[in-house]
Parts: C-alpha cells; sequence; structure tokens
C-alpha cells in the first residue's frame, strides 16, 4: 500500500480513482453551490451562461440574454451574497456593455453587449 497526499486549494477538489489507483484534483466549478457557507458567489472563467444560471438560482430571477452570441463569453468575478442583484448587474453593464432592464418582478433583460477582447 503506498500512501498518496495532495494539497488542495480553496477552488480544488479530489477524488480517489480506483481504475487508476491514485487521487485526482480537479477544479471545483460548483463552488457557488455552497455559497449559503461561504457568503461567496465566485465565478472564475466560467461562461456567461454558467454565470447567469447561478445567478438566477441564486437570487430567484430570470435573467434573458438578447445577444445568444454572448452566452459563450468568459466571466471572472466574486461577491458577497449579501450584494444586491442590482449592484453584480452593473458589472455586465461595465464588462458586457450590456444594458440591464428589469420587465417585471423578478424578470431582467439584458440587451446588447460584445465579448471583451473580441472572444
Amino acid at each position: 500500500d503506498s500512501e498518496q497526499s495532495e494539497i488542495l486549494a480553496k477552488s480544488e477538489k479530489a477524488f480517489y480513482d480506483k481504475k487508476q489507483d491514485k487521487i485526482v484534483k480537479e477544479q471545483d466549478v460548483f463552488m457557488n453551490e455552497i455559497s449559503w457557507h461561504t457568503r461567496k458567489l465566485v465565478f472564475n472563467g466560467e461562461t456567461l451562461k454558467d454565470a447567469l444560471s447561478t445567478l438566477e438560482n441564486f437570487y430567484s430571477v430570470q435573467l434573458i440574454l438578447s445577444e445568444k452570441t454572448m452566452l459563450d463569453c468568459s466571466y471572472t468575478a466574486s461577491f458577497k451574497t449579501e450584494k444586491p442583484l442590482a449592484n453584480i448587474l452593473e458589472t455586465f453593464e461595465e464588462i458586457y456593455n450590456i444594458k440591464v432592464v428589469k420587465s417585471g418582478g423578478k424578470r431582467y433583460r439584458l440587451e446588447g453587449g460584445v465579448c471583451p477582447g473580441g472572444e
């Protein structure tokens, strides 16, 4: 029996792969699943599609992106969970040149925009 150990960074997870007989380390892309505990929402190079989905679930809103070509844009940011959604949506306006329009109680349209760097 050989002993194996891995040191994990905050955003990593590890599991034992029986077939390969080793510990496998990978990025934990679902860190926001425990945001209630960490009090943070963290987006590290996620697609805009995934980031919007996370925000929809966390804030119980509907976010409609009018420019579907932007769904694969990269998004990196982190927020304390106490931060109002309006403040987070302002970052989309700044980063992507999107106009956020509230179109009902918990419904927002994100209109226009471009990926930074021509992604």
